[in-house]
C-alpha cells in the first residue's frame, strides 16, 4: 500500500523462508519446538523459538501476512501455498482440534 522498499525488504525474507518450509500435505513452519532460547536465521534476521511448534494459532498469523503480502505483489506462490493448508486444515481439524484457551483467538 505504501510501496515502502525497506519495509518489503524487511518481510521478503519471512515471506520467502514460509512458502519454502511448507510440505507436500500443506503444513508449513517449524515441526518441532527449540529450546526457547534457540536462535534462529531467516535472511538477515534472527528470531528466537518458542514452544507451540504445531499450534494453529501462529499459523493463523501468517495466513493474513500471506494475504496482504497477495494483495500487494499479486505473487503467484500465494494461492498454492493458502490452497495446500487449508487442504491440510480441512483434513486435520478435526483430529487436533484447537485447545480451549485457542477458541477465543
Amino acid at each position: 500500500m505504501l510501496d515502502d522498499s525497506t519495509l518489503k525488504a524487511k518481510a521478503q525474507p519471512w515471506i520467502e523462508w514460509s512458502l519454502a518450509s511448507q510440505r507436500e500435505d500443506g503444513f508449513f513452519g517449524p515441526l518441532e519446538d527449540g529450546p526457547p532460547d534457540e536462535q534462529h536465521d531467516v535472511g538477515d534476521y534472527r528470531y528466537q523459538a518458542r514452544d507451540g511448534a504445531l499450534d494453529w494459532w501462529s499459523r493463523m498469523v501468517i495466513l493474513k501476512v500471506m494475504k496482504n503480502y497477495y494483495m500487494a505483489t499479486r505473487d503467484e506462490r500465494v494461492i498454492g501455498f493458502l490452497t495446500r493448508y487449508f487442504r491440510y486444515q480441512l483434513a486435520t481439524l478435526p483430529e487436533q482440534p484447537l485447545d480451549a484457551w485457542r477458541h477465543w483467538a
